[in-house]
């Protein structure tokens, strides 16, 4: 069983097989790959999730994840400046995911939304 380790230690762990816990903070996906930014309270880490890589099974879980959704990856750690989170520069090639809790879909996403839909939704906007 791979070491569970925070993302502020992430870094340390090059390499390396680890298990992240926390919740999805965002997703993006290009075809063949799932991009997860995942939040534990001491960063936000960006999780690779290739299809080739892991089981179909794991690959439309990752497609199927929901903002604050929580989570468990396992994967290898690979430093890369490109890679976005706080403080960046690390992600984590992903080889096994678990949700722990979906969470219903949020109304209003990390994307526009039109005047109308905040009047209608005031009590989500803060």
């Amino acid at each position: 069983m791979a070491e569970i380790v925070t993302i502020r230690e992430l870094a340390r762990h090059e390499g390396q097989q680890v298990t992240l816990r926390g919740w999805v903070y965002n997703k993006t996906g290009k075809g063949k790959l799932a991009f997860i930014q995942l939040r534990d309270g001491t960063g936000i880490a960006q999780c690779v999730v290739f299809k080739g890589d892991v089981p179909e099974a794991v690959f439309e879980a990752a497609e199927k994840l929901t903002q604050e959704s929580a989570i468990q990856v396992t994967g290898t750690v690979r430093l890369d400046a490109r890679a976005p989170g706080v403080p960046g520069g690390v992600e984590l090639g992903v080889s096994a995911l678990d949700v722990l809790h979906a969470a219903e879909p949020y109304p209003i996403q990390p994307k526009e939304h039109g005047a109308e839909f905040l009047l209608d939704n005031r009590h989500l906007w803060i």
